[in-house]
C-alpha cells in the first residue's frame, strides 16, 4: 500500500508529464524526466521541448494539473523558455 507521500509524489509526477504531452503545443514533442532523492526529500524534473499555447485557448481548457501540483509538493517552480518548459518540484518525505 502506498503512503500519503508516495501517492502525492505519484500524482504529481504523473499531472506534470501530462500536461508536458498534452499542452506543449507539439504533438510528438519528447519529454525528459528526471528525479533525485536525498536528504529526506524527492525533487522531481518534467521538461518539454514544445512551446506554451496562447492564454486564450488555455482559459478554455478546465486542466487544474499545475493546481493540484502546487497542493500536493512543497515547492514547484515552472521554468518556461522558447525551447520548451521544465516544471521542478520538490517534497519533504516524512520519516518512517
Amino acid at each position: 500500500m502506498e503512503t500519503p507521500d508516495q501517492f502525492a509524489v505519484i500524482l504529481a509526477a504523473v499531472e506534470a508529464f501530462t500536461n508536458a504531452v498534452e499542452h506543449s503545443g507539439q504533438a510528438s514533442s519528447s519529454v525528459d524526466v528526471d528525479g533525485t532523492f536525498g536528504d529526506g526529500r524527492v525533487t522531481i524534473s518534467i521538461r518539454d521541448y514544445g512551446t506554451w499555447k496562447s492564454e486564450q485557448s488555455l482559459q478554455k481548457e478546465d486542466g487544474l494539473g499545475l493546481a493540484i501540483i502546487d497542493v500536493l509538493m512543497d515547492g514547484v517552480r515552472v521554468d518556461r523558455q522558447v525551447d520548451g518548459t521544465t516544471v521542478t518540484m520538490s517534497r519533504r518525505l516524512a520519516a518512517n
